[in-house]
This record gives C-alpha cells, structure tokens and sequence, in this order.
C-alpha cells in the first residue's frame, strides 16, 4: 500500500525517490486560549508513536492558526537533532502552507523538503507554492494516505488540547 502511495506522492510533488518519511502538523485552540500545536513522524505511512511532539504556543498572541503552523515549525526546525523528513503535511489551506514554506525557507530546507497541505472541508491540497489539486482527484491510495496522516495529527492535537484545556479548568475550580 505504501510503496504505491509513496510512488504517486513522488510523482505529484516532482522528488526524486519514494519519500519514508512524513512530519504532519495542526494546531488548535479555544477561541484564541489555550493554543497548541502537534507534531508526528510517519515511517512509510505508519505513525511512530514515540515522535510525538506537543507544543504550546508562545509567540503568536491573536487567533492565527497560519502563524501557529510558522512558530511550531520554526521550533521544531531549532532542533537539529530531530530527523528531517522528506514531507511536511500541514492541516490546513493556502495560508498555512505558505507560512510553512515561509519557516523551511529561513532554515534554507525548501529543497530538502516538500510540503502538502490540505484544506478542509473542501478536500484541496496545495504541493506548490501556486499548485493545488482536489483530493479527490489524486490516485486513490495518494488519497487515502493523505486523509489518514491527516486524521491521525487531527485527532493527536484535539486530544493534546483537551487534555490540556481540561487539566487548566479542573486547577481553575
């Protein structure tokens, strides 16, 4: 299933090999309070639960989820002992794909890695800096592997958050 994927994903973003790895990234809040951000690794298309990475964010002070995806990048690019991948998937549209880019670019990564980013709900992913395909246009195990990455750093964040949020409510009563 991978190798097909990994396959269709090196011909649509134009890479020279099959790529093992992907970093996918989303962010959440409640209404602009208590934002954070997750990080997870993806080995040929399974989740490897020890790279989980939790982040609260620091800088970004209004409710800006494209500046969220731009500071946790930036972090996480400080850490030069984490592996780089070879994809960056972001949750999100347009605006968080070009802050991405924004982040590989001052680390002077974007030609070392490739970035997708998926906009819900419509289902549009953006490879390129002025490139976007519906999802479901994209060959279906493409497809499938970009909407369960996708779930996966979903749901993680989402958790991460309510455990969080939950856990500042509770010392709050």
């Amino acid at each position: 299933y991978y190798i097909k994927a990994g396959k269709e994903l090196k011909n649509l973003l134009k890479i020279d090999k099959i790529p093992l790895l992907i970093e996918a990234y989303d962010v959440s809040h409640w209404s602009g309070k208590i934002m954070v951000g997750a990080c997870a690794m993806f080995k040929e298309g399974k989740y490897q639960k020890n790279s989980f990475r939790k982040f609260r964010i620091k800088f970004t002070k209004n409710v800006n989820d494209p500046q969220m995806i731009y500071e946790i990048l930036k972090r996480r690019l400080n850490h030069k002992d984490w592996p780089l991948p070879d994809i960056i998937l972001i949750d999100g549209g347009k605006a968080q794909f070009n802050y991405a880019l924004k982040a590989l670019k001052e680390h002077n990564l974007e030609n070392y890695v490739k970035i997708i980013s998926i906009a819900k709900p419509t289902g549009t992913i953006f490879y390129d800096k002025n490139k976007s395909i519906n999802l479901n246009l994209l060959p279906y195990v493409l497809g499938q592997l970009i909407k369960n990455i996708d779930k996966k750093i979903h749901n993680l964040t989402i958790n991460y958050h309510r455990r969080l949020r939950n856990s500042i409510i509770t010392k709050n009563d």
